[in-house]
């Protein structure tokens, strides 16, 4: 039905009439300036009748504009006439075509456009999906995920990663932060660009959010240990576990769950999937893999010192983990593991053993590879070891690391974020007071609802329970003045470990101190050429 509005009054009048004007026989009068749908028009279909030049015509105009899909407007008196010889004319392309009209015409054959636009998108056998690996845990997650993405990269393939410092796609950061939830998977999955995506999946965004996709390829979870706990109804391990097996649960029945057998938590999850499971272990008589690869299960495992794969075929005999530089000739437990994570992850996606083992052994705990992961700087005659470790695990490991490096005292710079609990902060002091011969206590800028110096005097109570002097204990309220006041107390053979909060903040403070140093000798250098003159 037309409706007689303002837009057909003046249509009328143009042609001078108006509502009441009763026309003679023959003549036709106008009531609105366009046939749409809305305005009272009705849709015929004439797919049968439409000229093969115009169709041609169509498909240039839509081509022309750069539209894959698109609604060609044609006014002409007959469309199965080529329109060159009915003055008729393209009048419009439309990028948002309506289908209804196609659907439910008012006259005509109903015709089934949705089917032919997806058909045209998604042509039958082509890909339609990218592989996703989906990494989660308590510790590792981070550098597991840099890992696979190292090994994809040595593959010839272009890997969207998110992690803890930013969203990638190959070796470039697109976006900055702590992008470990759903959304910026999203920004991964959505990139043409992107051939696999590889997410670290954190806590936070399980829970608030959920995943970002809908099933994995491969899931990977690190370990299960201390920390978050009191946060958003989870208070216990096993409440931990229950969060992060969401993303074993959500894996291919025909993907890989990459399990931590010597993480009892992490073994549970097993139960939790119908994905092939694949097991890794620092431990040859781990008793899960044992029992895993006699039911015919693959596994990766340390066997003297070498990465060792079983499958169904055998054993095959791998790596040395010396070969690893980011394991710091074995000393690095922690990094021993998150390999055998990253080896299992590429083996499940198929990736040639050979490449696998290339790609490991040009991964670095540096700025490039893995920064703010166990990095090493070397000023004058000390060193300083930067790492993101923020709860008891992650101070648990990064301490034996450095009690085997050699250093003739060991500084800890130590904070935690000050949403843990109490006890959990005071444990992060008592490691720290066993470990260290003196400690510098920061406080993180962002509280988290903490008052100013609680968290402090926390650590400071954990680190005298440990038995250590209270001489040894200092205050230094910001991360980057207690790194100076480090360096410039530093002497030779010592060894800084900083645990960060702003990994940029501790850079600049490095660099700066080893520009001042090189600027130093450089002056020295010139000053002892002009005595020799």
């Amino acid at each position: 039905k037309i409706k007689i509005d303002e837009l057909s009054m003046i249509v009328l009048r143009k042609q001078g009439c108006h509502p009441d004007h009763i026309p003679e026989k023959g003549i036709r009068i106008y009531l609105k300036a366009n046939a749409n749908i809305s305005t009272g028009g009705e849709a015929i279909d004439v797919t049968d009748r439409i000229h093969p030049y115009n169709q041609e015509l169509a498909i240039r105009a839509a081509k022309t504009v750069g539209l894959d899909i698109a609604g060609v407007d044609i006014s002409c008196m007959d469309i199965g006439k080529p329109l060159y010889k009915q003055n008729g004319v393209i009048i419009e392309v439309n990028a948002s075509p309506g289908i209804r009209m196609h659907l439910f015409p008012s006259k005509g054959k109903s015709r089934k456009i949705g089917n032919a636009i997806v058909d045209m998108l998604f042509p039958y056998g082509s890909k339609h999906s990218i592989p996703i690996v989906s990494v989660t845990g308590t510790n590792g997650k981070t550098t597991t995920t840099r890992m696979i993405s190292h090994i994809l990269k040595a593959q010839g393939m272009v890997a969207g990663m998110t992690t803890t410092s930013g969203i990638y796609i190959g070796d470039k950061c697109i976006m900055k932060g702590d992008t470990t939830g759903p959304i910026s998977a999203r920004v991964i999955l959505q990139d043409k660009t992107v051939d696999i995506a590889v997410l670290e999946t954190a806590r936070g965004g399980l829970i608030h959010s959920g995943l970002g996709y809908d099933l994995a390829d491969v899931a990977v979870l690190t370990n299960i240990s201390e920390d978050h706990l009191g946060l958003d109804e989870v208070y216990t391990l096993e409440d931990m576990l229950q969060v992060k097996s969401l993303v074993v649960e959500a894996v291919k029945s025909n993907g890989y769950a990459v399990l931590n057998a010597d993480d009892k938590l992490a073994v549970q999850a097993a139960e939790r999937t119908k994905a092939n499971i694949i097991y890794f272990s620092v431990q040859e008589d781990n008793l899960i893999i044992h029992k895993h690869i006699t039911e015919g299960g693959i596994a990766v495992f340390l066997r003297d010192d070498y990465i060792t794969l079983a499958t169904g075929n055998g054993l095959l005999k791998s790596l040395s983990i010396m070969q690893i530089p980011a394991t710091y000739g074995g000393k690095l437990i922690h990094n021993i593991e998150n390999c055998l994570a990253a080896f299992s992850s590429s083996y499940a996606l198929n990736v040639p053993l050979q490449i696998i083992e290339g790609a490991l052994t040009t991964f670095y705990c540096d700025e490039i590879h893995n920064p703010g992961r166990f990095n090493i700087y070397n000023i004058r005659d000390f060193r300083v070891v930067v790492d993101y470790g923020h709860n008891l695990a992650g101070y648990h490991r990064i301490t034996e690391a450095v009690k085997k490096m050699g250093a003739s005292r060991l500084i800890g710079i130590i904070g935690t974020p000050g949403d843990r609990n109490d006890l959990s902060v005071r444990k992060v002091g008592a490691v720290s007071g066993n470990a260290f011969d003196q400690i510098i206590i920061k406080e993180d800028k962002v509280s988290r609802g903490r008052k100013q110096g609680e968290i402090a005097r926390l650590l400071q109570e954990g680190a005298l329970s440990s038995g250590m002097d209270i001489r040894a204990i200092s205050f230094v309220r910001e991360e980057e003045k207690a790194l100076q006041k480090a360096i410039h107390t530093a002497k030779a053979g010592d060894m800084i470990v900083v645990f960060y909060e702003d990994l940029d903040a501790v850079i600049n403070v490095i660099k700066e101190e080893i520009l001042r140093v090189e600027i130093d000798k450089k002056q020295l250098t010139s000053e002892v050429m002009l005595v020799k003159a």
